[in-house]
């Protein structure tokens, strides 16, 4: 299941506490797909965001991964255990 099948993107889009889920428990990831990026560093409106670069990939360059899919069950748990006593 993709996270954004378990999640109502209207309301919420948990980005930070489903990247420390991952930081937590790498079992988080249940899909990946290594690409080449690069940081927009121009004084444009993306500045700072990441750019997947979708051409084939450069043997040359180090690639990095973009985790696809997230078990939200694991998700939902490290949550909840985060918000305990």
């Amino acid at each position: 299941m993709s996270c954004c099948d378990a999640v109502d993107l209207e309301k919420f889009i948990p980005c930070d506490e489903l990247a420390v889920a991952l930081a937590l428990d790498p079992r988080v990831a249940t899909a990946e797909e290594e690409v080449t990026c690069s940081v927009d560093i121009s004084h444009s409106v993306t500045r700072g965001q990441m750019i997947v670069h979708r051409s084939p990939r450069d043997t040359n360059s180090s690639g990095v991964f973009v985790v696809t899919a997230l078990d939200t069950e694991l998700c939902a748990q490290l949550l909840t255990a985060g918000l305990s006593d």
